[in-house]
């Protein structure tokens, strides 16, 4: 808790001090706590934006934000335009990187509130469209497709799911055994992004022995991710 406020803080309470809701007051979800005033508990996630809303808008899956999944749906199938990421031979940098994951992280949020609502024909086309519009050759698929995978499952698209989890299989597997060849002294300021792999590893055979328990692929997983806990568990930390 900050003990202090700066000008644009001054400037929101005055704001907010003087309207009478006639006008939507947004804050954008890519701003750090302190700018939210203390106000996340009254926000409506509505897209990358969320909007102020005057009731306690709590959400079921812990993150800040009620989904109002009408608005995010349209917003997200229809509104957006998600530029040529999905175009071939693109250079995605890591800016465009970074939105993506919270786009990725939107999707799954709007497709589960969506999934909880009943409303499972379009969690599934949702999700396609957070597949088709950044696709794993140009935004590599990281910790913010298990949830998707995990809805894809939950909404009966098996085979959606088990292309996911194998992707991330051999991504992590092949980034993990990187960097496990490395010397002693290599490895050390690498340490972290080998902890990471592995636990994203870990995520996928957990989902895969949880929906796809006696599918070949979930075996391969396991075995992928047993031999690298332990070379991991030999490695100096």
């Amino acid at each position: 808790t900050k003990n202090f406020l700066l000008k644009k803080d001054i400037m929101m309470l005055d704001l907010l001090a003087n309207f009478n809701w006639d006008r939507p007051v947004y804050f954008a979800i890519t701003t750090g706590d302190d700018a939210y005033i203390g106000l996340k508990d009254y926000f409506q996630l509505e897209g990358l934006a969320y909007r102020l809303v005057p009731f306690k808008a709590k959400s079921p899956d812990g993150q800040t934000g009620y989904v109002n999944s009408t608005i995010m749906y349209n917003n997200l199938m229809n509104k957006f335009a998600y530029g040529n990421v999905k175009g071939k031979d693109v250079y995605v940098n890591h800016d465009i990187l970074r939105m993506c994951m919270n786009l990725r992280n939107n999707f799954a949020r709007c497709a589960d509130q969506l999934l909880r609502e009943g409303k499972n024909s379009e969690a599934i086309l949702l999700l396609d469209k957070c597949i088709e519009e950044m696709p794993a050759y140009n935004v590599p698929y990281n910790y913010f497709m298990l949830p998707i995978a995990e809805l894809y499952f939950k909404l009966g698209e098996n085979d959606k799911g088990k292309d996911i989890l194998a992707n991330m299989s051999d991504s992590y597997t092949e980034e993990a055994d990187y960097y496990m060849g490395m010397k002693k002294e290599q490895y050390g300021s690498l340490k972290n992004n080998s902890q990471q792999a592995v636990s994203i590893l870990y995520r996928v055979n957990l989902l895969s022995k949880q929906y796809i328990p006696n599918d070949e692929l979930t075996a391969q997983i396991e075995e992928n991710f047993k031999r690298l806990e332990v070379e991991f568990s030999s490695k100096p930390q």
